[in-house]
C-alpha cells in the first residue's frame, strides 16, 4: 500500500523531532516537488508544522511553563537556509563564540558567513 506523500512528509518531520527547520528541498529526493510543496501547504494550513518565512517552516517546539509554541531557533533557521540554497554558512564572531561555550555573552544580532 502506498503511503501519500503528505504522510511521507509528515513522517520525516515527526522523526526528526520539535524544532527541526527545514524547506522542501529537504524532501524532494525521491518525492516530486510540487507534491512536497503541497504537502507542506496542507501541513501549514492544519497547524501541524509553521512557516517562518517564505519557502521555510519548521515543526514547534512547545514550553510547557509558557503554555505556548515558541520562536523558532535561530541557529536551525539558519541551517535549513543553507540547505535550501546550496550554502556553507558559518556563524561569526560573538555568535560562534557563544555556540561554542567560549562566551556567555548572546549575540543581538546572529551573523552568518
Amino acid at each position: 500500500m502506498a503511503k501519500s506523500t503528505k504522510n511521507r512528509v509528515l513522517y520525516r518531520i515527526y522523526s526528526r523531532g520539535r524544532g527541526w527547520a527545514f524547506s522542501a528541498t529537504d524532501f524532494t529526493g525521491d518525492l516530486a516537488r510540487w507534491k512536497v510543496d503541497r504537502s507542506l501547504a496542507d501541513l501549514a494550513r492544519e497547524g501541524k508544522i509553521r512557516r517562518i518565512a517564505q519557502g521555510l517552516y519548521d515543526y514547534p517546539m512547545y514550553s510547557g511553563i509558557l503554555k505556548k509554541e515558541i520562536a523558532p531557533d535561530i541557529h536551525r533557521a539558519a541551517d535549513a537556509l543553507a540547505r535550501k540554497y546550496g550554502w556553507r554558512i558559518y556563524p561569526d564572531g560573538n555568535t560562534a563564540l557563544n555556540y561554542l561555550g567560549l562566551s556567555t555573552q548572546i549575540a543581538a544580532k546572529h551573523i552568518y558567513l
